[in-house]
């Protein structure tokens, strides 16, 4: 390209730059630039000379920056530039075409030391994979804006840290670690945003004055994690198809906060509290929530939930845990496949709420299941509610965005025809070294492995023209007597277990180059956030280029963790679990510890192949461990692990052969589940 540009073209990219933000985003208010003069930047003048002007651009960006008294505005020209950025000056970059800043997998790809800085249409990709890398790092500043920038394959999309008057609107926040990481900060706006794919979407630790409206939350594992803040409020959200363990919103320790005009669709938990107070939640709906739509863990009170609509949820409509205090008012409250309330000793002001029928909550058993209970449901409304819920608001559309990695595991040894299988693999396999095959998306075996992962993983056993699953369990050191590594007997119970149906299941306690024990580092009162970290850090080794992922499923055994055993996202797909070994341990005094760990390893392992409670209503079903009652009995011919009442007792799956309400487990595996991990309904 010829950098000696007429004048008229000079108009052409202002007149362009002018209208630009317009064009992306109709929502948002256009930034109005105050900047006297622009600098610009593109990495095509290669030659220079480079003088940041339209006819001699900067070739980098960071030149542009140090070149600049604080009066400017960066153009940056589309392009890929790979570099890191450091904002010591009150500037606006603003991006033509969506130019890439590529980290190249090593820290946090923009630092911004100075307030009232703007970064706009601008996509950052790969950053370091260590606690606090990320796209953009912002401590003790304020006055920022980040608009209409997308941001994947970063440990944090966006961190900050004792910052005030911050903006990020109309951004997209995919394949993150953490989507934006907001902690000690306050006045904090996000709106128009788009998260999907995350670990957690937003993160919030003890900060005030957070807005969170108009924005999505689609495949995270969790929508937002919010810990001993107040005064957030979040609306007209969109909140669907995230993980079916968690998925929600989840706010511990949080006081004066409201959910309003927001949908839940089809995640594990709507909303979650835990430890908290004067919350409302108002005109929301939920809908086939996999477990609670709305759950009460540990006491909170004030709690005010009111002219939502919650039905046909797959489990749970509210569950709540003993001793705490709410109030559920002007509700449609039905058809809840389990119960449309769960609980045990709580008090409770459920007046005029509608529950499916004129004759009120007690029309089905169960309708309300409590236990020391105190809910005064009477009266209750004799007809559906009208106008509430959402009221035909409109939210933002969600969508499944995914980006996928730049990089593919490369081998040392002799490749004659250089389609990235070395000649001795080929040969051993059956393939000529000397004929290019398309290896990276070769899977002749469907176990959702490539040829390329095949060969990295030939050492381990893998075949490639048979079914093989990869399982790395690391363990915490128990702080008695007890062993957390697994029991080697009835982890090989497990891969017999598999072989029966023609898989290969590789469990690495140590003997595959990483399972091992690693320090006690969680208790009950742990965030899922510490989960996360150990994830990175025990698996990922803080890399975002570890070749293990899409390999491996991941297992971790604590002591205890932040609940008892679960699934979870680490990153960007449902590949892990934490197993509390301790607290199952206490909690099912007559099962042997080694029994539970290994009960919980298989059960889990399920979920990561996409066996989950939305597949068969005998998985993940909460009342099929009460003897004798309706559930058990339905559901005993379902002879499972998934299955909570054979949990802990076998170590299988079902096939599916026992007649009515029992599930072929083993035909509905999803091998590439723990890869791309979509939560359709």
């Amino acid at each position: 390209m010829s950098y000696n540009t007429k004048k008229s073209k000079h108009f052409l990219y202002i007149l362009f730059l002018s209208f630009i933000l317009i064009l992306n985003s109709p929502h948002v208010k256009p930034i109005q630039s105050t900047s006297s003069q622009l600098i610009i930047v593109s990495n095509e003048n290669t030659q220079g000379p480079w003088q940041g002007s339209w006819d001699y651009p900067y070739f980098s960006i960071s030149d542009a920056i140090n070149n600049a008294s604080g009066t400017e505005e960066i153009i940056v020209l589309n392009g890929t530039y790979r570099e890191h950025l450091i904002i010591d000056i009150p500037i606006t970059i603003t991006g033509i075409n969506t130019p890439i800043l590529h980290g190249m997998y090593n820290t946090s790809i923009i630092t911004i030391f100075s307030s009232n800085v703007q970064i706009n249409n601008i996509l950052l990709c790969y950053s370091g994979g260590n606690n606090e890398d990320a796209g953009i790092t912002i401590k003790d500043r304020e006055n920022i804006t980040i608009s209409n920038c997308t941001f994947h394959h970063t440990r944090n999309a966006i961190i900050m840290e004792n910052c005030s008057n911050i903006e990020i609107p109309n951004n997209t926040f995919s394949n993150n670690g953490n989507g934006v990481f907001v902690k000690k900060s306050k006045d904090v706006l996000l709106k128009l945003n788009r998260f999907t794919h995350n670990a957690i979407g937003i993160v919030l630790k003890n900060s005030t004055y957070v807005s969170i409206n108009f924005s999505s939350f689609i495949g995270n594992g969790m929508s937002g994690m919010f810990s001993s803040s107040n005064r957030v409020e979040i609306s007209y959200c969109n909140v669907s198809e995230n993980s079916v363990n968690k998925g929600g919103f989840f706010l511990d320790a949080c006081m004066n906060c409201s959910i309003e005009y927001c949908l839940f669709y089809h995640n594990g938990d709507g909303i979650s509290l835990t430890s908290s107070k004067n919350i409302s939640i108002h005109n929301c709906e939920f809908k086939y929530q996999t477990h609670f739509a709305i759950s009460l863990r540990s006491p909170s009170e004030l709690i005010d939930i009111s002219d939502c609509i919650i039905i046909d949820n797959i489990r749970v409509g509210i569950y709540i845990e003993k001793n705490n205090n709410c109030s559920i008012t002007r509700c449609n409250i039905y058809g809840n496949y389990l119960d449309d309330i769960f609980g045990e000793i709580f008090t409770c002001n459920a007046e005029n709420n509608y529950w499916g029928t004129k004759i009120g909550p007690f029309h089905k058993k169960n309708n309300i299941f409590t236990f020391l209970f105190f809910v005064d449901s009477n009266p209750w409304s004799l007809e559906e509610h009208k106008n509430i819920g959402l009221q035909n608001q409109l939210l933002p559309e969600g969508s499944y965005i995914y980006f996928e990695d730049d990089w593919v595991i490369i081998f040392d040894d002799i490749d004659s025809d250089g389609d990235l299988i070395p000649d001795w693999w080929e040969q051993k396999w059956g393939y000529s070294p000397y004929e290019w095959d398309n290896h990276k998306f070769l899977d002749p075996d469907g176990d959702a492995l490539s040829n390329i992962q095949e060969c990295y993983t030939d050492t381990y056993g893998s075949n490639p023209y048979v079914k093989d699953i990869f399982l790395e369990i690391d363990w915490m050191k128990s702080p008695d007597m007890e062993i957390n590594k697994p029991s080697i007997s009835l982890i090989q119970q497990i891969i017999d277990e598999f072989a029966k149906h023609d898989i290969m299941l590789h469990v690495d306690l140590g003997n595959l180059g990483c399972g091992t024990e690693i320090p006690d580092l969680c208790s009950k009162s742990s965030e899922y956030l510490e989960l996360h970290n150990l994830y990175w850090t025990c698996f990922l080794n803080n890399s975002i280029q570890n070749p293990r992922k899409g390999i491996f499923h991941y297992g971790i055994i604590c002591n205890y963790c932040a609940d008892l055993n679960f699934p979870f996202i680490g990153w960007d797909a449902f590949d892990s679990f934490a197993i509390s070994a301790g607290w199952l341990e206490d909690s099912l005094k007559f099962y042997d510890r080694g029994n539970l760990i290994a009960g919980a390893i298989m059960h889990h392992l399920g979920h990561t192949l996409g066996i989950t409670a939305d597949d068969h209503f005998g998985i993940d079903n909460m009342k099929t461990i009460r003897l004798f009652s309706n559930e058990w009995l339905k559901f005993l011919p379902y002879y499972s692990c998934m299955n909570y009442f054979y949990k802990y007792q076998i170590l299988t799956y079902s096939d599916g052969s026992k007649g009515s309400n029992d599930f072929n487990d083993w035909d509905n595996m999803e091998f590439d589940f723990f890869q791309n991990s979509n939560f359709n309904l």
